[in-house]
């Protein structure tokens, strides 16, 4: 028999190859796991995009007919209150739910709203009037600064108004002007007193 100090004794110590290799095997399945399946998630739902020509509920009064190509950030979208939406570095936020206060008229708000940030080259646009298609009142005006651009819409139904609310930059303008301005005239806000 063999003196206990003469045993074969084996055990593995971490750094040996074979030990290494199973402990980086379960660190990546473990990391796969915790970072790739939400990063996969994410980046579906980054991807999806809304039905073309259906309209969209922001909140149970107010919605809007997103035009194509505008990609739903779902991230930043909160239910019943606002739906944002991106597309060629342009930022598009639909916000419901709003109310006037007692004797104040959408231009009245809409004048709350233009602002140049405290950028004295910005240029704030007049506001302007237009009619959805559901002939409903809304107004308009746009803010250039040096490189980007700020658009505001407001659409009311007596009291209850809603906000389009668009920024990105002065050189892809040309590229999302229209789409925002058939969004804008698709809003439709129900309720309120006149």
């Amino acid at each position: 028999m063999a003196a206990p100090d003469q045993l074969d004794v084996r055990h593995r110590d971490l750094f040996e190859p074979r030990s290494l290799i199973g402990a980086i095997a379960v660190l990546a399945v473990l990391s796969f796991f915790g970072i790739g399946l939400r990063a996969i998630d994410e980046a579906v739902k980054g991807t999806s995009s809304f039905t073309v020509g259906q309209p969209v509920a922001v909140t149970p009064t107010t919605s809007f007919t997103p035009a194509q190509d505008w990609i739903p950030d779902p991230a930043q979208t909160v239910d019943d209150l606002v739906v944002v939406a991106h597309r060629n570095g342009w930022e598009m936020r639909v916000i419901g739910g709003l109310v006037l206060q007692p004797g104040q008229s959408l231009e009245d708000y809409a004048d709350v709203l233009r602002d140049d940030g405290g950028d004295p080259s910005a240029r704030v646009g007049d506001v302007e009037t237009f009619v959805t298609a559901g002939g409903q009142h809304g107004v308009t005006w746009e803010t250039h600064r040096a490189n980007d651009v700020s658009i505001g819409y407001l659409v009311a139904d007596g009291d209850d108004f809603a906000q389009l609310q668009a920024d990105g930059s002065s050189a892809t303008l040309d590229s999302v002007e229209d789409d925002l301005n058939e969004m804008a005239k698709s809003m439709a806000v129900s309720g309120g007193e006149s």
